[in-house]
């Protein structure tokens, strides 16, 4: 891992994802909605982005392969 892991920042993007979005529009975010939303956070690199992914599947067990694909592209 080449990037920092702030535990909290990643959170609070988690939480403000879960609280502001509904499960079926958390599946289809893209990765630019998602990296829009973690720069308010200061959560800038690529690999907190999938964390934040990690983390949602862990909470509420939704996958966000939109999300996961395109990272996939960008690697």
């Amino acid at each position: 891992m080449n990037y920092p892991q702030d535990e909290k920042m990643i959170n609070q993007v988690v939480d403000h994802l879960v609280k502001t979005y509904k499960p079926k529009e958390l599946a289809n975010l893209c990765y630019r909605e998602v990296y829009d939303i973690s720069k308010l956070y200061n959560v800038v690199y690529v690999g907190q982005v999938w964390d934040i992914t990690d983390r949602v599947f862990d909470k509420l067990r939704i996958e966000m392969r939109g999300v996961r694909s395109e990272i996939n592209n960008i690697e």
